[in-house]
């Protein structure tokens, strides 16, 4: 059988889920973010702050990798005595 039978289904159900997600973890956040502003001005800010947060805490943990680690190994790093 051809897979894409078995492919569009499976990705129509993660679209659907992860927009469930999505709405179930910061839909009432970001509903009830801009409750008490008194100006256009401080809604923007409250958002572009809300924004930067975001795609911080999605974009640091995945540099992490590609940060340069030291080869422990080759250094014999862990079979030093301690002086």
């Amino acid at each position: 059988m051809n897979s894409l039978m078995y492919e569009l289904p499976l990705v129509f159900v993660s679209i659907v889920l992860g927009a469930a997600h999505c709405i179930g973890m910061c839909g009432a956040i970001s509903a009830t973010m801009n409750l008490g502003t008194t100006g256009i001005r401080s809604v923007l800010e409250r958002q572009l702050l809300w924004s930067i947060g975001r795609i911080f805490t999605y974009a640091f943990p995945r540099l992490l990798p590609a940060l340069p680690v030291p080869d422990l190994q080759s250094r014999n790093f862990f079979l030093r005595k301690p002086a």
